[in-house]
């Protein structure tokens, strides 16, 4: 392992609901860092809104710079919208709000924000037309529409386990500046618990 390493931080935004993913969102960057990038002397730090406010009573100012203060930035929503971040901001939820903030950060050189990507996960026909999901659908609509961030959608853990290698292969190699990437593991099993090879297992008969 390389002996001085350099932490490129990570700030992950979503509304409840996504606890699970953010729990295997952390599981899999841990281990990216001990088998992928540690050993070339780079590796990624979740900072994650809860843990900053978890109080989430006006709590978006303090938030807001430890976000400013992030390399690059991940959102995830599922069918719920979230609530308002409250003070001065124009938005309906912290969520939008922080992928706000996270944009004219990217877009500013004053700071370290590199990349962004925005995950959704796909909903049922009934989650979709309930008042959070339609407003989830319309915001991905107009992000899709923008086409200035890179937006990709996952159906179950397995999916979501394959864009977070794929997107922390990406910030590796514009790190590193190394052409070839790691070859992915054959088996996601030190990645998955047990509900979540039972789950593997489902989607591969189907």
């Amino acid at each position: 392992m390389a002996e001085n390493i350099k932490h490129y931080k990570i700030f992950i935004s979503s509304p409840s609901g996504l606890e699970a993913e953010y729990t295997k969102l952390k599981k899999e960057i841990d281990f990216y860092n001990t088998h992928e990038v540690e050993p070339e002397g780079l590796s990624f730090k979740v900072i994650y809104w809860k843990d900053i406010a978890p109080s989430q009573q006006n709590s978006q100012e303090l938030i807001d710079p430890h976000l400013c203060a992030c390399d690059f930035y991940i959102l995830v929503l599922h069918n719920r919208w979230g609530t308002p971040p409250g003070g001065d901001s124009k938005y309906s939820s912290g969520s939008e709000h922080e992928l706000n903030i996270a944009h004219k950060c990217k877009e500013s050189k004053e700071y370290p924000m590199k990349d962004i990507a925005v995950f959704f996960k796909k909903m049922t026909p009934n989650e979709r037309r309930r008042k959070e999901g339609k407003k989830v659908c319309n915001f991905m609509k107009r992000l899709k529409e923008s086409k200035k961030l890179h937006i990709q959608t996952f159906r179950n853990i397995v999916d979501f386990h394959n864009c977070i290698r794929k997107c922390l292969a990406k910030w590796r190699l514009e790190i590193t500046g190394k052409k070839r990437l790691p070859e992915p593991p054959k088996d996601v099993r030190d990645f998955l618990d047990e509900n979540d090879l039972s789950e593997m297992d489902e989607v591969r008969k189907t």
